[in-house]
């Protein structure tokens, strides 16, 4: 068959797919909880289910219920949902400060 048979198919080409990538969720939250606060990225354009399993707390070892706090950037929607996805570990004794902070923050950019 040739790329002008598998174009009028509605294919590109023959190809072996691509594993997707296996994270040690258990891993990356260790990593998180050495560097309370601060945001790691995980990926750039992968997958935004990833991002709403985190939200939805069914990845176990990052849930929201234990600290982990996840956002995305650059999101889009076409062709297919995609996002930069963030997290970090906030410790309860730590979760008030760092919230007037971001807010002192935001109003400042507010304000400029």
């Amino acid at each position: 068959m040739t790329s002008e048979d598998m174009s009028e198919l509605g294919a590109e080409a023959w190809d072996d797919p691509t594993p997707n990538p296996r994270r040690d969720w258990s891993e990356i939250a260790n990593q998180l909880r050495e560097r309370p606060g601060e945001w790691l990225r995980i990926f750039e354009h992968g997958p935004t289910s990833t991002a709403n399993a985190i939200r939805q707390g069914d990845v176990k070892a990052v849930r929201p219920v234990d600290g982990f706090q996840v956002t995305t950037r650059n999101n889009v929607s076409h062709p297919r949902k995609t996002c930069s996805l963030y997290l970090r570990y906030v410790p309860p004794d730590m979760a008030d400060q760092l919230a007037r902070q971001e807010r002192a923050e935001q109003m400042r950019k507010e304000v400029e």
